[in-house]
């Protein structure tokens, strides 16, 4: 071969891998509202038979249902939109584009809607049966488990449609009396007002009465002149709402209010009822959030039965979740606690008796069910000094644990009706995803799918984590995002990102380390973008949660600052250059170390920041901070007001006009301050945005945010 023809042989081959592997410019636009496109592919509707170890699931706008059988190994797939579309035809229905959402309810028997109608469809007989008539355009819907009634909320209003069709109002509100919706602000882990009998026949739901609650203006700009929509806000140490939990029976149509008695501003959470129908059972926690008693009652006559135990805590206590009731039982329940420094599984009677502990050392996050002899409980958890999710099981009758999952990234599982095999999503960082059918009595797994993430076609840095100590020597995880054109012997300069907040975790070991996509769209600007998990977030045991009790800011700072110091030592970090960017809690965070820490960072971005606590709610508030009247130094300690003096370097704030969480004044009012200080400081609202900037305007927020930091480093 002549050496023209090699030469243009080579610059081919190398045209050709270039074309190969190019990859796509991750815009922000795409990082944004790119949603589905950047996912990797799933599997919907995946679920077990009832009965049978069988699974199915669906693939997104697809035709087919798929049923895989873990004896055989083998898959087989129906036409769902084939099958029963010349059916629902001829029964005057709509028909299917594609699969929607189903509950298989027998093998081969698929409950879905279409239109305004649930109907039951049988594949094999091609039988269709009529299940009920969903209401549409009814909000707060909730849908009894036996006899299709169903409870909703309109014109302030509580009603019940009965399984016939006819709607009855239980109980007509106002702007202060509130009936069946989600009360406490959604704390406590409460996101509904209404909970339905095990049998339909009785509806429990809140009553919240509000009108010793200070009304909050939230302003209106979209019309002119500007109007203002009234909020009950209830603040760090003044009053607070009134609630009391109401039994509506269907057959005689009365009401019945529970008699929790006590301290009218007390929180009641956890609502559950018994299996046969014949007890409510509530967490009653006081307004200190230092104690809790969990309570039996009845809901006929109203009365408080027992007592089945009670909670304290010199910090706080915070029951989150419902009892879950052994299957086929009545008397035996499992109940979930941090009373031994993790959430616990715990077995019970219903008389209050403590049967065993199931489980310890083990934050667990969710029951996943039980075998069908109930026998075993199955559950997720995450392990002490660990962001990997696993599974597990526990005996009920021995508390013995057994771990299946053990590898590290993120394990989800779905548990066979007896237990023998579980279905596996699983994640990690720098892995496919993958799915996996896990024989549990022989912990041996069959890989059903792997999954390439488009994300990989996109030209996206690489992510780094990292284990870091505090102080005290607690494990810190870290997270680094590189640009994807990272060059080590450049000096970059560096973004903190931080929530440190309560409730959050920001750093798990599964799919980009949870880390948003517009922070590899900000690296590619030239940015390391960093993050680290301070004491005081979520997922890490008790005492990790906890050490910032009545001193908000302070230790976070203290671990944020661990993060600090560990990447300014890179010899690719500017060390002169380090930012600080959060939003909520994390806006609260951004300045607190802006001016808490003087002369560290040199811009920052606090979007819907919390700037005094005496100004945010009180179940959050008063949780972590108790009353300002309880702590008065504490509340000054943790205000922003405090350092303003210390304030050097650009700061941008950002704030939605219309957000009901963090009030707009919470900003204004440090805005205002900064002026008399003669502190300069840029600011930016968000028109018509409550706490969050979604939709396409959330690219002009992340725009603003990366030009913010381009322009002053």
């Amino acid at each position: 071969m002549n050496k023209i023809k090699l030469f243009s042989l080579t610059i081919a081959i190398i045209c050709c891998f270039t074309a190969f592997s190019q990859k796509k410019e991750l815009t922000l636009d795409k990082a944004i509202m790119g949603g589905r496109d950047l996912a990797p592919t799933s599997w919907s509707n995946v679920q077990w038979a009832p009965k049978n170890n069988i699974f199915y699931y669906s693939k997104r706008g697809g035709n087919y249902i798929y049923s895989y059988n873990p004896s055989k190994n083998n898959t087989d797939s129906i036409d769902l939109v084939s099958t029963v579309n010349p059916v629902l035809k001829a029964s005057g229905l709509d028909e299917l584009k594609s699969v929607p959402f189903f509950t298989v309810s027998d093998l081969n028997v698929f409950e879905f809607t279409t239109g305004d109608q649930k109907v039951s469809f049988h594949t094999n007989s091609k039988q269709l049966t009529k299940v009920f008539t969903p209401a549409k355009g009814l909000n707060l819907l909730d849908v009894a488990p036996k006899g299709n009634s169903l409870a909703y909320v309109k014109d302030q209003a509580l009603f019940v449609r009965l399984d016939g069709g006819s709607d009855i109002m239980v109980a007509q509100g106002n702007d202060s009396i509130v009936y069946g919706e989600s009360v406490h602000r959604q704390e406590f882990g409460i996101d509904k007002g209404t909970f339905w009998s095990p049998t339909g026949e009785k509806l429990a739901f809140y009553r919240m009465d509000q009108s010793l609650v200070k009304k909050y203006p939230i302003p209106i700009w979209s019309v002119t002149p500007a109007k203002v929509n009234y909020i009950y806000y209830p603040m760090a140490g003044q009053k607070s709402h009134h609630v009391t939990l109401g039994i509506y029976d269907l057959a005689s149509r009365k009401i019945t209010y529970l008699d929790t008695g006590g301290d009218p501003e007390h929180y009641l959470t956890n609502i559950c009822w018994s299996p046969d129908g014949n007890e409510v059972y509530i967490a009653e926690i006081n307004r200190d959030q230092n104690h809790t008693t969990f309570n039996a009652y009845n809901p006929v006559r109203g009365n408080k039965i027992r007592t089945l135990y009670e909670e304290q805590s010199l910090q706080y206590t915070e029951p989150l979740v419902p009892y879950t009731f052994v299957p086929q039982q009545n008397s035996l329940l499992i109940a979930q606690s941090k009373r031994d420094g993790w959430n616990s599984l715990y077995l019970y009677t219903h008389e209050g008796e403590l049967v065993r502990q199931l489980t310890r050392g083990i934050e667990v996050t969710d029951i996943l069910g039980f075998d069908n002899k109930n026998k075993k409980v199955f559950f997720q958890g995450i392990l002490p000094n660990s962001i990997d999710l696993q599974y597990f099981q526990s005996e009920l009758s021995t508390g013995k644990v057994t771990q299946f999952s053990n590898i590290p990234g993120l394990h989800n599982a779905k548990i066979s009706f007896d237990g023998k095999y579980a279905f596996e999503s699983n994640s990690a960082l720098n892995n496919n995803s993958t799915y996996i059918c896990r024989n549990l009595s022989k912990n041996t797994a069959q890989t059903l799918l792997s999954i390439q993430d488009p994300i990989h076609d996109y030209n996206i840095g690489q992510t780094i984590l990292d284990t870091l100590y505090a102080d005290d020597g607690t494990r810190l995880f870290a997270r680094t995002i590189l640009p994807y054109n990272f060059d080590a012997s450049k000096k970059y300069p560096v973004v903190i990102y931080v929530y440190g907040g309560p409730h959050a975790q920001m750093i798990r070991n599964g799919r980009l380390a949870q880390a948003p996509l517009w922070m590899y769209t900000m690296a590619n600007e030239g940015f390391i973008l960093f993050t680290v998990d301070n004491r005081g977030s979520s997922n890490r045991g008790i005492d990790f949660e906890k050490v910032t009790h009545r001193s908000l800011g302070s230790t976070e700072i203290d671990d944020q600052m661990v993060g600090y110091r560990y990447i300014q030592g890179k010899p690719f970090v500017d060390a002169n250059k380090i930012g600080v960017h959060g939003w909520s809690f994390g806006g609260f965070m951004t300045i607190s170390m802006m001016t808490r820490q003087p002369d560290k960072f040199y811009a920052a971005v606090a979007g819907g920041p919390v700037t005094d606590w005496n100004m945010y709610e009180i179940m959050y508030t008063e949780r972590y901070m108790d009353t300002p009247e309880q702590n008065p130094d504490g509340y000054k300690t943790a205000s922003t007001f405090s350092y303003i003096d210390q304030l050097h370097g650009p700061l941008l704030l950002i704030h939605g006009s219309e957000d009901d969480v963090v009030i707009w004044q919470q900003s204004i009012n440090y805005i205002e301050s900064c002026v008399k200080k003669g502190k300069q400081v840029n600011y930016f609202v968000y028109p018509g945005h409550k706490h969050n900037v979604l939709g396409k305007d959330r690219i002009h927020l992340i725009r603003k945010v990366i030009d913010y930091f381009k322009l002053h480093m």
